[in-house]
C-alpha cells in the first residue's frame, strides 16, 4: 500500500520539471536533507531523482529504501527516501527564474515554508514534520497521490470495520499485523463512516510521525489538518473550524502535567471522534494511563490497535468486535484492488 511507484510521477517529453525530496543517512546520527533536483524534459523523474542522491552520496551510498511513506518494518539499506514532491508548478508562480539546474527553489521553499533561513532550526525538525509543512505550504500546487489498495484482505476489514460502526458498535479491538499499513487504513475507515475528527492516543510517540507523513500525501484526506496536543491545539483547532476542516489530533499519553486539561478539551469540544488507540499493548493497559483515556474516550467509538500482543491491548477494555489479519494472510491475499 506505501510502495514508492515510479509511475506516479509524470514524465513530461517536452519540458523540465523541478523535484524536492526528502532523504536521511540512517545510524549516522545525521539530520535530514531537503534538496533538489531538476529533471530534463523526457526523463523519469524517480531514476533520475534517485541518481542526483546517489551522486550527491558518493561512497556512502550502498542500498536504499524504494518505500515512502516508510514505515519501520519496511527499512533496510543506509538511506531513508521519505518522499518526492514535483515543485515546478508553485515555482512558476513563486521564483520562476529559479527553474533551471542548481535555481536554488529548495532554498526558497526552505526560507517560506519553514521560517528560517538557518541550517540548524531547519534540520531540528524530524522528516515527518517536514513532510507535513512543505506539503501544507505547497497547497493546490502539489497534487497529492491517489490512494491504492492493493491487498484484497485490507478492502476486506475496511469494509468490516465501517459496517461494524455504522451499525452502532463501540470497542472494536483491531490485530493488524506489521505491514498491514494500519495508519492509512485507520484513516480511510474513519473517512468512510463519515467521521469528523479521528484521535490518535499513542503511548509512543512515532505513531503520530506516521499520521504526519502518510496522510497529507493523499487526494483523499486533502480536507484533513492535524493538530498536535503538544503544542497550542487550542488556537490551531480555532483555525481548523474556521476553515471547515477535518482534524486529526494527537493525544499522547506519556506523563503530563497537562493531560487532564488535554482530556477535557476533546470532552468539551469534539463531538462524535474515532478514538484510535495505537501501539495498545504498550504503556496503554496500565492503571496510571488506561483510567485518563478510557474517560476521554467516553461513549465514543475506538479502534485498539496491536500487531504484537493484542492480549494485552485490550486489557480494560470490553470489546464489541474484534478482527484479526496476521503477515500470513496478508500476502495470501495480496490482490489488486483499488478503493
Amino acid at each position: 500500500m506505501n510502495k514508492f511507484e515510479p509511475s506516479v510521477y509524470h514524465i513530461d517529453p517536452t519540458h523540465g520539471r523541478m523535484f524536492l525530496y526528502i532523504r536521511e543517512i540512517l545510524e549516522k546520527g545525521q539530520p535530514p536533507n531537503l534538496g533538489e533536483h531538476w529533471v530534463g524534459p523526457g526523463d523519469d523523474p524517480y531514476t533520475s531523482v534517485l541518481a542526483r542522491i546517489k551522486a550527491g552520496m558518493g561512497k556512502e551510498w550502498t542500498r536504499y529504501s524504494q518505500i515512502a511513506p516508510v514505515e519501520q518494518e519496511d527499512q533496510f539499506g543506509l538511506v531513508k527516501i521519505w518522499t518526492m514532491v514535483d515543485v515546478t508548478d508553485w515555482a512558476k508562480q513563486n521564483c520562476p527564474e529559479n527553474l533551471k539546474p542548481s535555481g536554488g527553489v529548495d532554498n526558497k521553499i526552505r526560507d517560506q515554508f519553514f521560517h528560517s533561513n538557518t541550517h540548524g532550526e531547519f534540520h531540528d525538525m524530524d522528516p515527518q514534520e517536514m513532510i507535513q509543512k512543505l506539503t501544507t505550504g505547497l497547497g493546490t500546487f502539489h497534487k497529492p497521490l491517489t490512494l491504492e489498495i492493493n491487498n484484497q484482505v485490507v478492502v476486506d476489514k475496511l469494509v468490516e470495520a465501517v459496517n461494524w460502526l455504522l451499525q452502532g458498535f463501540k470497542i472494536i479491538a483491531c490485530d493488524l499485523c506489521p505491514r498491514f499499513g494500519k495508519t492509512l487504513w485507520t484513516m480511510l475507515v474513519a473517512h468512510f463512516a463519515g467521521k469528523r475528527d479521528v484521535v490518535v492516543a499513542s503511548y509512543v510517540h512515532t505513531v503520530w510521525g506516521s499520521y504526519q507523513s502518510q496522510v497529507v500525501q493523499y487526494s483523499i484526506f486533502k480536507n484533513w489538518t492535524l493538530i498536535d496536543m503538544r503544542k497550542d491545539y487550542r488556537i490551531l483547532h480555532k483555525k481548523a473550524m474556521q476553515e471547515g476542516k477535518k482534524v486529526i489530533w494527537f493525544f499522547p499519553l506519556t506523563k503530563s502535567p497537562d493531560q487532564h486539561e488535554r482530556s477535557d478539551y476533546l470532552i468539551a469540544h469534539v463531538k462524535d471522534p474515532l478514538w484510535v488507540v495505537e501501539e495498545a499493548d504498550i504503556g496503554t493497559h496500565t492503571p496510571k494511563v488506561l483510567p485518563i483515556l478510557q474517560k476521554a474516550v467516553g461513549g465514543n467509538a475506538v479502534l485498539i490497535e496491536s500487531g504484537t500482543n493484542m492480549a494485552r491491548a485490550i486489557k480494560g477494555w470490553r470489546y464489541d468486535k474484534m478482527m484479526r489479519v496476521s503477515y500470513f494472510e496478508l500476502l495470501v491475499k495480496q490482490k489488486e484492488t483499488n478503493v
